[in-house]
């Protein structure tokens, strides 16, 4: 009887301990931080005129364990298109997760690439090519991301994350950008009172997004363009467009999500 007694203590002893186990790697796995993105398509307009001057569509993949990849595809109607990946780490605690690696490559209407921008968050590799006849002529940096550090789509995730949590204040990151080479820039992002915008129905909050370029931020404001998010807070603060320069003295575009969207096929990505 003591015998019996004591083996289903132990077995009870060992499902207890498995269902320990699992409850941890349960709660690890449920604070591993994710994209939470859904692929969409928007349209590109002109930031002067309002017309239309493009499409791009956002995927969401996971390419291996603890990654998630953001990739956009966008096509201008001159034939000109970009691909942009950002490789994020889904591994670690926390509401966000954090970035791997970045990639935005832009192409002429022949296909050949006229300006790619790439940085490597872990080894702090940056490039800043622009090519003509084919050659690159590459600017490299060698810089310390902090973890706060967002790129191109990726700048969204924190600026959504805000506005999910009611901060009102403003709130810093920091932005990698190519003016004309590798810089790592302190963001300003400050949250407005809801609104409406013509390029998407509803009430909507928009951000400002405002480059903090030290001492030297007011002789540079007069010459960088305004830049913006807009959020829908009915449908979980989801990004619904947004505008910016499409790259370093580049034309100055808005991104408007299509309210109304079909399944997407995308091909042709490089």
């Amino acid at each position: 009887m003591m015998r019996k007694a004591l083996q289903r203590n132990r077995l009870i002893a060992v499902i207890l301990t498995a269902a320990i186990v699992l409850m941890l790697l349960g709660a690890g796995v449920a604070k591993a931080a994710s994209i939470d993105f859904a692929g969409d398509d928007f349209m590109i307009l002109d930031a002067k005129t309002g017309d239309q001057i493009g499409n791009v569509h956002y995927a969401v993949s996971s390419p291996a364990t603890g990654h998630q990849e953001v990739t956009s595809f966008a096509r201008y109607n001159d034939g000109t298109y970009d691909v942009e990946r950002d490789d994020f780490d889904t591994t670690k605690g926390g509401d966000l997760p954090v970035m791997f690696d970045y990639e935005h490559t832009f192409y002429k209407s022949n296909g050949t690439v006229f300006l790619l921008i790439k940085a490597d968050f872990r080894d702090g590799d940056a490039v800043c090519a622009s090519y003509a006849d084919g050659e690159p002529h590459a600017l490299k940096e060698t810089l310390n991301f902090p973890s706060s550090t967002y790129v191109g789509a990726a700048m969204m995730l924190p600026m959504r994350q805000a506005l999910r949590q009611s901060i009102s204040n403003p709130i810093e990151l920091y932005d990698f950008v190519c003016i004309p080479g590798p810089k790592l820039i302190k963001v300003e992002i400050q949250p407005e009172p809801p609104g409406t915008w013509n390029h998407y129905p509803g009430d909507l909050v928009r951000t400002n997004i405002k480059p903090d370029f030290g001492i030297f931020s007011f002789a540079v404001d007069l010459f960088v363009p305004d830049m913006y998010a807009w959020f829908n807070p009915s449908n979980g603060y989801n990004f619904v467009g947004g505008k910016f320069a499409r790259y370093y003295k580049g034309p100055e575009i808005i991104l408007a999500r299509k309210a109304i969207t079909a399944p997407t096929t995308v091909t042709g990505i490089h």
